[in-house]
């Protein structure tokens, strides 16, 4: 067995493909868990966002609902006078 570039050329290239696939790995890592919360983010945005969304069309409909009461009261009112 005689190596091809010798001992310390193998040794450091072994070396540099292990601290490279490490260094990969971290990366991978480091991506998916930025994603993640990258999407856990724009969940919590676009669920903020319809509960606003949801209040804002209820307070309304409540207001459109008191005055037509209000329009019916009046009407009542002036029709009885």
């Amino acid at each position: 067995m005689v190596p091809l570039k010798g001992p310390h050329g193998t040794h450091l290239e072994v070396i540099a493909i292990a601290f490279l696939l490490l260094l990969l790995i971290i990366i991978v890592i480091i991506i998916t868990v930025s994603i993640t919360t990258i999407i856990s983010i724009i969940i919590v945005i676009t669920i903020t966002i319809i509960i606003c969304i949801i209040i804002v069309i209820i307070i309304n409909i409540i207001i459109i609902v008191i005055i037509i009461i209000i329009i019916i009261i009046i009407i009542i009112n002036g029709g009885h006078e």
